[in-house]
């Protein structure tokens, strides 16, 4: 169902935010997974939030997201090899 993929989108992109938080702050692997952990309980929350939005607040964030992800890829030095 719609709320099923809607969460477990959620999850994934949480997790990859944790993980690069992980590799360049650098947090421990148990720290990251404890803050992985706590987060987890505020998805139903969010989604909750989420569907009261307009269509006008959708992506209003991705495309600077993906501008820096594109500009990673030539950066002199780089945190991490992706």
């Amino acid at each position: 169902d719609e709320d099923e993929v809607l969460l477990n989108f959620m999850y994934a992109q949480t997790s990859a935010m944790v993980t690069n938080c992980v590799k360049a702050i650098p947090l421990s692997q148990s720290d990251g997974q404890n803050i992985l952990y706590h987060l987890h309980s505020h998805l139903d929350e969010l989604l909750s939030k989420m569907k009261t939005l307009g269509e006008e607040m959708l992506c209003l964030s991705t495309p600077g997201f993906d501008l820096r992800s594109i500009q990673h890829e030539t950066l002199y030095s780089r945190i991490y090899m992706s």
